[in-house]
């Protein structure tokens, strides 16, 4: 005799139908995943991420370009002409000093600048470019190596001398406008 199995007893094989689970040979829900679909979502994360990474670099490269090409240390050694260089150094010196609040007055002479620059700024390699270069500007004179270097040195002092955020404003305004050009001096 064998005895019938009771549906509350749990014993036997088939699933019982309040249980919530499908017999073996029952299909998938349909919203259970596919198991031939592979979940591809974190590739477009690497991707998108690879492609921030790449963007990013490329901005940096154009940065790092961009302020070597409008360094004007680099520009007055790649021209051959010590007075175009003179030109570079000092449009370089007035660009930064701009972001230091001191720009030239209008009709104020570039000596009359420099003095006033050094009263705040000093400086004395400044004083003794700035006149030199006003003088082979107006007469034509040549500038000699010594001039070129005096520049240098002024222009390295005031940038050395920049705060934080006046550098700052100095290299995003060599980055978006460059120095200026040596045509308005």
């Amino acid at each position: 005799q064998n005895p019938t199995p009771t549906p509350d007893s749990g014993s036997g094989d088939a699933p019982d139908s309040n249980s919530g689970e499908n017999p073996p040979d029952a299909p998938n829900p349909p919203d259970a995943p596919n198991s031939n679909d592979s979940n591809h979502d974190w590739l477009w994360f690497v991707l998108g991420g690879l492609l921030l990474a790449l963007i990013i670099a490329a901005i940096v490269l154009w940065t790092r370009r961009r302020l070597a090409a409008t360094n004007p240390l680099n520009l007055c050694r790649e021209t051959r002409s010590a007075q175009v260089a003179s030109l570079i150094l000092y449009r370089g010196i007035l660009t930064l000093l701009a972001q230091t609040g001191n720009m030239p007055m209008r009709g104020e002479t570039p000596d009359a600048f420099a003095a006033r620059v050094n009263s705040v700024l000093p400086n004395d390699d400044y004083i003794a470019f700035v006149s030199e270069v006003a003088r082979s500007r107006y007469s034509g004179k040549p500038v000699s190596a010594a001039t070129i270097e005096r520049g240098r040195r002024a222009y390295q002092s005031f940038y050395q001398g920049l705060r934080r955020t006046e550098r700052m404003r100095y290299l995003l305004s060599r980055i978006l406008h460059g120095n200026g050009s040596i045509d308005e001096i």
